[in-house]
């Protein structure tokens, strides 16, 4: 059997997977995910193998690509880079329901043949995908807004779920309904395991730990990072922002 030369190259070799197993092995090790949150337009870029390649004594750094508004080249080219920015980490896709069939079914095509470490879905329901995960391999992870919804993810098959408060940006879940509270439910619902997201900032961080969560999420405070490929001007726009600048979407 032929061995091909680039055979040994982080971007040839499958990253590890980020299923349901590795999790359980992380937190008995007694430390917890730090997921960076894909942000589509290419605002999280350059950011994901970084984070990615983070593996500290208390958390463990998850880079999460957007592939939204790219092409099956420039999708599989920021997996690679990513890859190589952490040879060992996990490196994950986001990729939405709400898009047209083609470019839905092109970004899981690429990332499962890419061989990533987990697919995270939201902005819609599929159970496509939750197929497509399966066949390919790839652990498939859910975004959801409530309790029922993450039991429901857990009885498709996924490995873990995102629990998603209104302060996310995109978010699907109602505005009444405040992350604290939310991550309650959604660990009271299922035996996944439980990544808390929407507006999370440092000092929030252990009182999700303590709910029970597994892992925070965290995108927007990357937006502005130095290995970003955001414009330079798009990053000094928030950077300028103070906090009464910052508005909840209530509707799409």
């Amino acid at each position: 059997m032929s061995v091909s030369p680039n055979a040994s190259l982080p971007e040839d070799r499958p990253a590890p997977k980020l299923d349901r197993a590795a999790i359980e092995a992380i937190l008995a090790s007694g430390r917890r995910l730090l997921v960076q949150g894909g942000m589509g337009i290419h605002a999280s870029d350059g950011v994901s193998g970084k984070v990615a390649a983070h593996a500290g004594a208390r958390l463990v750094g998850v880079g999460t690509i957007s592939a939204v508004l790219k092409t099956p080249e420039q999708l599989r080219a920021e997996i690679r880079r990513a890859k190589r920015d952490a040879p060992d980490g996990y490196v994950g896709v986001n990729i939405m329901a709400a898009i047209n069939k083609a470019d839905f079914e092109m970004a899981a095509r690429v990332s499962i043949d890419e061989q990533v470490s987990f697919i995270v879905q939201g902005a819609g329901i599929s159970r496509d995908i939750v197929r497509w995960c399966r066949e390919g391999g790839v652990p498939f992870v859910g975004i959801v807004s409530s309790g029922r919804l993450a039991a429901m993810y857990e009885k498709w098959g996924a490995e873990w779920v995102v629990a998603e408060g209104a302060e996310a940006g995109g978010h699907i879940g109602d505005i009444g309904h405040p992350l604290p509270s939310l991550v309650e439910e959604v660990c009271a619902a299922t035996s996944l395991p439980v990544v808390a997201a929407g507006g999370v900032d440092a000092s929030d961080v252990g009182r999700y730990f303590a709910q029970g969560a597994s892992g925070v999420q965290l995108a927007t405070r990357f937006i502005a990072s130095s290995d970003g490929d955001a414009h330079p001007t798009f990053k000094q726009v928030h950077l300028g922002k103070k906090e009464e600048d910052v508005a909840i979407i209530t509707s799409c």
